[in-house]
């Protein structure tokens, strides 16, 4: 993914931890709906920043089982139906749990995951 102008989060970074990829993205929440905000991807872990500048979800990269391309899937508020036809990047956790988001570059994104599992 190009990151000519890569946007640095404002919480604060963990020790030893790099900014790999940032992008405008919106974190989705099953039925809720979606938060604008930034995604960032680091060494150590994948998290969207609100607009307010709080961590709203995050994901440690150790706890990542894989990630792909999907639906973003029906929400009450902003998406609705219309949900079902978006496409969005997937987190899945070793957990069972999984992250949502939108971004310009879904595809872009599930590269720049896989190659960070690989480090």
């Amino acid at each position: 993914m190009s990151n000519e102008k890569m946007k640095q989060p404002k919480t604060a970074m963990e020790d030893g931890e790099t900014l790999i990829s940032s992008d405008a993205g919106r974190i989705i929440f099953p039925f809720l709906g979606a938060q604008a905000g930034r995604v960032f991807l680091t060494t150590k872990r994948v998290f969207h920043e609100s607009l307010m500048e709080k961590i709203t979800r995050e994901v440690k990269l150790a706890d990542i089982a894989n990630a792909t391309i999907e639906s973003a899937g029906f929400t009450i508020a902003q998406l609705g139906i219309f949900g079902f036809f978006m496409k969005c990047t997937t987190i899945y956790q070793k957990n069972g749990n999984k992250m949502k988001f939108t971004s310009r570059n879904n595809q872009g994104w599930i590269i720049a995951i896989k190659e960070a599992l690989k480090a």
